[in-house]
């Protein structure tokens, strides 16, 4: 386990992240919504008693790196974590598809490249930062001829990239893992318009996390 005594693990990013977190961000579960980070806490209050961890969560409907960027002193660097966990990614596709007219704020493939890269960059320079949590954003469909399961996995492999460029950084593949997933169980039991999961697949993505965690 990478998180030490009285530690801080936070979590941010999207509206799968956030599932109705507290407002303004709180420590411990009554602040943390319904989603994964609330089953990660759970996870580590029955494994390791002995530590206390405490766990935030910031992330916020709707968000794409250049939200997580315009906010990340205070979403970020005021809660000073040793463990920060990212997801983002899934808006910075999604905007191209449903407000096709609105160009000027959708977030190519390069641009995406350059937020998280500051985003990254931004982070590591805590002094406190241990490690990040890179998990790719995900979009659940097997089908190959849907475009924005195509620009999907276009922004997880830029995720993928960036996660080798320092030790400190983890890469957490969900896009990976749900498509092992959901060649065995259709998308529909997992995520109803296969963007934001239901608590079967938000328990799937705690458990990837406390792996990379441990």
């Amino acid at each position: 386990m990478i998180l030490k005594h009285q530690e801080i693990l936070l979590f941010t990013g999207d509206s799968v992240t956030d599932c109705g977190r507290a407002r303004p961000h709180s420590y411990g579960l009554g602040g943390l919504g319904e989603g994964y980070p609330r089953l990660v806490y759970s996870l580590l209050q029955l494994d390791y008693v002995d530590r206390d961890i405490a766990v935030v969560n910031t992330g916020t409907s709707g968000d794409t790196t250049a939200h997580i960027l315009a906010r990340m002193d205070e979403d970020i660097l005021a809660v000073q974590p040793h463990v920060l966990s990212i997801m983002i990614g899934i808006n910075d596709v999604w905007r191209h598809y449903d407000t096709p007219a609105l160009g000027g704020i959708h977030i190519d493939v390069d641009q995406y490249r350059r937020n998280y890269t500051e985003i990254i960059e931004r982070s590591l320079a805590m002094p406190q930062l241990r490690c990040m949590l890179l998990l790719t954003p995900f979009f659940l469909d097997q089908s190959a001829q849907d475009p924005m399961r195509r620009q999907a996995e276009a922004y997880a492999g830029v995720v993928r990239e960036l996660a080798c460029q320092d030790a400190r950084l983890r890469l957490v593949d969900i896009a990976a893992a749900f498509d092992k997933l959901t060649a065995r169980r259709h998308y529909m039991q997992l995520a109803s318009d296969r963007v934001h999961p239901n608590p079967t697949a938000h328990l799937f993505i705690a458990r990837e996390v406390m792996a990379a965690l441990n």
